[in-house]
């Protein structure tokens, strides 16, 4: 007896329900209103008629339940680092170089596999790293060992964090609104964040938990391995995506002028400042609230929540804007409102610190489009490369504040140190509107 599958998809406005009956591999529409404006499918080009368009439906599942993995992955070294030092009887010396050797990987990672990937096939690069990704949380798995873990700590987070910006890299071939796409892969990197740092933070009460965590992990990169390979099969690569000379700009001469051009510096400055920025209030506005205001750890809990809830949020609310106005546009207006609420929510202290929180819903949606930004300078032939040096070169700002801050503190009080998240903001917004202005993109991407 033949069997018939049916799949409910509702359009952007839920006035109708696409019914997709699949039937001896066929693939049929049984009712469609407004197709071409929903998510799935315009913005992927998604027509049933085509069976290789499933490929897209499959590729973004395996980015979905990989970025969730990721995010997940990310969180769990804060949520640990207490369970490490009791469970490994380490100092706070030991526990930073878990931080450091995080930072020496991305480094690591970014540098290297960035220009494998525009060396040899990307598909087969994203592969292998999520395979080391993988390899490295079943050492985890399977070891009770803080050296162990300090050295597979480079390749979890390396791994990690070439993946997040490979995937990016890998949506314009793919997807034909990428603005769309990163956003909402964002939106669901932030949902394993946030929901590991939720659930874990009040399950998690000694080392077995890490474990079991790791191989949950390992879990879900297997799953999104498979996806990608059963989409690799049916996606096809973007006309606009091809190595046809006129359109893909792959001259070797032309790509070296533009590696070795101001752009790149500015883009390093731009990334630079922007992770000051965000991941300092990430890492120390808890710190901030209580020790300069007084405020206990609920209290000032909440300015943090709200900062990362809005930041997951924004991603998803914003992203079809970001697919209408395009990378460059969208970065000028959100990253413009989310810098002012920002600024003025620190600079004015305690009474204005809830903007500091709803600047998150503006400024969430700036990484992900400054990845799609950065491809806009760059023909895609050395895209990924000129992608992996402007983060890694970035990472060292990232690294030097995190290492001086605390000294900055000591000497200046957080009253004055904390103000330089605000001016690090407004010197990647200004950076960013003078490289807008001043030189023109090569292509562009995701504007409607």
């Amino acid at each position: 007896m033949k069997k018939t599958f049916f799949i409910l998809l509702p359009d952007r406005k839920f006035h109708d329900i696409i019914a997709l009956s699949a039937l001896n591999g066929r693939i049929f529409c049984v009712s469609i209103r407004a197709l071409k404006n929903w998510p799935f499918c315009g913005g992927m080009e998604f027509f049933m008629k085509d069976k290789k368009k499933i490929g897209l439906i499959l590729m973004y599942l395996s980015f979905g339940i990989v970025m969730a993995g990721l995010g997940a992955n990310d969180a769990l070294r804060g949520v640990f680092s207490p369970i490490f030092k009791d469970h490994f009887t380490l100092s706070s010396v030991q526990i930073s170089m878990i931080i450091v050797m995080s930072y020496a990987g991305n480094l690591i990672f970014l540098w290297a596999g960035t220009r494998l990937a525009d060396r040899f096939e990307k598909k087969k690069v994203m592969m292998g790293i999520l395979l080391i990704w993988m390899a490295a949380l079943l050492v985890y798995v399977t070891t009770d060992n803080y050296y162990v873990l300090l050295i597979t700590m480079l390749f979890t987070m390396g791994a990690s964090t070439l993946m997040n910006t490979m995937i990016n890299l890998f949506v314009p071939m793919y997807f034909a609104a990428p603005g769309l796409i990163v956003n909402t892969l964002f939106f669901v990197q932030g949902i394993g964040t946030t929901g590991s740092q939720m659930i874990l933070g009040q399950v998690a009460t000694g080392f077995p938990w890490w474990q079991k965590t790791n191989l949950l992990l390992f879990s879900l990169g297997l799953i999104g391995l498979i996806l990608f390979l059963f989409a690799g099969k049916k996606a096809v690569v973007l006309k606009s995506e091809t190595t046809d000379a006129k359109n893909d700009f792959d001259s070797a001469s032309k790509a070296k002028v533009q590696m070795n051009s101001p752009i790149l510096w500015l883009l390093v400055l731009v990334f630079g400042f922007y992770f000051i920025g965000e991941h300092g209030v990430l890492n120390w506005l808890l710190l901030y609230c209580k020790d300069q205001f007084g405020m206990d750890s609920n209290q000032a809990s909440i300015y943090l929540s709200m900062f990362s809830g809005t930041m997951m949020v924004g991603r998803l609310v914003m992203a079809p804007l970001v697919q209408k106005w395009g990378p460059s546009r969208s970065i000028q207006i959100f990253g413009g409102i989310g810098t002012v609420l920002y600024a003025v929510g620190i600079f004015c202290g305690k009474p204005t610190l809830m903007l500091v929180g709803i600047s998150g819903l503006f400024v969430s949606i700036l990484y992900p489009t400054l990845l799609l930004f950065v491809q806009q300078y760059y023909p895609s032939s050395i895209a990924s490369t000129a992608t992996g040096t402007i983060i890694s070169i970035a990472t060292i700002f990232d690294i030097a504040f995190n290492l001086l801050f605390g000294k900055i503190i000591d000497q200046m009080g957080y009253h004055l140190g904390f103000m330089i998240l605000p001016v690090s903001m407004i010197i990647f917004y200004l950076i960013v509107n003078f490289l807008i202005k001043k030189y023109k993109p090569l292509r562009n991407l995701g504007e409607a």
